[in-house]
């Protein structure tokens, strides 16, 4: 049991990274995109940044075990394979496909994340509940 313990301990350690260093890639790769005047779509960058964005936020939850980071897990593991998807159009540059490295890495660790629930349900509070369920109604629309 401890074992186990220990080893989602260290999971979850291993987690945060991977969400750091895509964080930190993919600011860098969005930087360098605007500082080289690279042809990209402006959707690209604006991909680069909201995976950073998540990917920084997922990091945040997992530290301070918010209940709700499992669900941060699971739109940081989506948000991160569709831009590891898109780095990867660009064949032959090694910089996209260090970016789509750390984006793979960052995906595979949180789905990880997001698969073991951070609260049992009958601890979750009510209002958790109730605004994931206005949310999917609106996301839905």
């Amino acid at each position: 049991m401890l074992a186990n313990k220990i080893d989602k301990m260290n999971q979850k350690k291993q987690c945060i990274q991977d969400c750091l260093d895509c964080h930190r890639v993919c600011q860098e790769m969005a930087l360098y995109l605007h500082a080289e005047a690279r042809q990209a779509a402006a959707n690209h960058v604006r991909l680069l940044f909201d995976c950073a964005a998540i990917c920084q936020a997922s990091a945040d939850f997992m530290t301070s075990d918010s209940v709700l980071e499992e669900r941060f897990c699971g739109a940081c593991a989506e948000i991160c394979l569709r831009c590891a998807q898109e780095c990867e159009r660009f064949e032959g540059d090694v910089q996209m496909k260090a970016c789509a490295n750390a984006c793979r890495r960052c995906a595979k660790s949180c789905r990880q994340a997001a698969i073991k629930p951070a609260v049992t349900p009958a601890s979750r509070p009510k209002w958790i509940d109730a605004s994931a369920d206005r949310f999917h109604n609106i996301s839905s629309v």
